[in-house]
């Protein structure tokens, strides 16, 4: 399981500065989640972390190395807000692709089997672009995951999803031997997936820590969000 070294990062799409010094340190086999308003910049952290942009200046490393290197996107399952699969091809030539592309033997079996556990098996002959919204997420799930990657990279990753089957993501999630980063605005997600808050406040870490030690500082009466929507504010 991979460590995460993220170190005064900056990254300004043209005028506007999205990252101003943004620093993240994930231990090996730590699951945290990064909170923050609207356009704080968590989709664009995980996207640096998952070596698809690349910060102006600052550095990241996944075990001492890039992010962009083969071997540390060899390692890595991410998921993308409001992800999209191949439309035109089938559920199982998704699924597929994203097994033979991670260089896995045993890609049809794995394939399978990872349909079976996301509930879309039935499904696997039918074009991506022809699922509802839930099955398509359970689809960009099923390939995040095919090759049991040792870093999670996912960005809202319960949206979409039915009861039952947010549950069972967060069993895995939570039983998976990898590190995981995830990006959520609903609170109650990052309390499910992970272990650990960084709040995220005009383009830099404001707050690390659990929900125990922010319930903890709480004014008497104050609910989670209350606390977590000011603590954002500051």
């Amino acid at each position: 399981m991979p460590e995460i070294k993220v170190d005064s990062v900056f990254l300004s799409y043209e005028t506007n500065s999205v990252l101003k010094g943004l620093s993240l340190h994930l231990k090996d086999g730590e699951k945290v989640s990064i909170i923050g308003a609207n356009g704080a910049g968590k989709t664009t952290t995980l996207k640096i972390v998952a070596g698809i942009l690349r910060p102006d200046s600052g550095s990241v490393s996944i075990e001492g190395i890039s992010p962009e290197d083969e071997r540390s996107k060899a390692i890595t399952g991410y998921l993308p807000e409001d992800a999209s699969p191949y439309g035109m091809l089938s559920v199982y030539e998704n699924v597929y692709y994203a097994a033979s592309l991670r260089g896995l033997d045993n890609a049809r079996d794995r394939a399978n089997a990872i349909m079976e556990e996301f509930g879309i098996r039935g499904y696997s002959a039918i074009a991506a672009n022809k699922l509802s919204r839930g099955n398509r997420q359970r689809l960009s799930l099923a390939m995040t995951f095919v090759h049991s990657p040792k870093l999670l990279i996912m960005d809202e990753p319960l949206n979409y999803l039915d009861i039952p089957m947010q549950e069972k993501v967060i069993k895995m999630v939570r039983k998976a031997d990898a590190t995981v980063l995830v990006s959520t605005h609903v609170i109650s997600t990052a309390n499910s997936l992970t272990d650990r808050i960084a709040i995220l406040n005009d383009g830099r870490i404001t707050w690390e820590g659990t929900v125990d030690e922010v319930m903890s500082s709480a004014s008497d009466g104050e609910r989670l969000e209350q606390k977590i929507a000011r603590m954002m504010e500051q």
